[in-house]
C-alpha cells in the first residue's frame, strides 16, 4: 500500500456505510423486526441506548461516520511504515462495545 492507503480506506468506508445502514434498517422491520444487524454493525450507537433509552441524533451521526473512520484508521495502519495497532484498536473497540451492549441491562430496548 502506498501513502494514500488511508484515503482508499476512507473511501471504502464511505461505500460500506450505506450498505450497513440499509441492513440495519431492514432488520428493524419498521419496528416489527429486531435490531440484530444494527447491533452487530453499529455497537457504539446501540450501546448509547442503555444510557439514553433511544437512538439520538448524535449517535446516528456516529453511525454514519463510523465506517469511514474505521477505513481511514485501517488504511493508515496498512501502510508499510506504520504499525498494525490501528487495526487491532478498531477491532477491539467494536467487539468490546458489542459485548458491553449485551452485558448492560437495557429493558426498554429489544435485542
Amino acid at each position: 500500500m502506498n501513502a494514500k492507503a488511508h484515503v482508499v480506506g476512507f473511501i471504502v468506508g464511505l461505500l460500506v456505510t450505506p450498505v450497513a445502514i440499509l441492513l440495519a434498517m431492514l432488520s428493524t422491520g419498521a419496528g416489527h423486526g429486531n435490531y440484530l444487524w444494527a447491533i452487530l454493525l453499529f455497537p457504539l450507537t446501540m450501546l448509547s441506548t442503555a444510557a439514553l433509552g433511544s437512538i439520538t441524533a448524535p449517535f446516528v451521526l456516529l453511525a454514519v461516520v463510523q465506517y469511514p473512520i474505521y477505513g481511514w484508521i485501517v488504511g493508515n495502519a496498512l501502510r508499510p511504515e506504520k504499525s498494525r495497532l490501528g487495526i487491532w484498536l478498531v477491532l477491539t473497540m467494536h467487539l468490546v462495545s458489542l459485548v458491553l451492549f449485551f452485558l448492560i441491562p437495557n429493558p426498554g430496548f429489544r435485542r
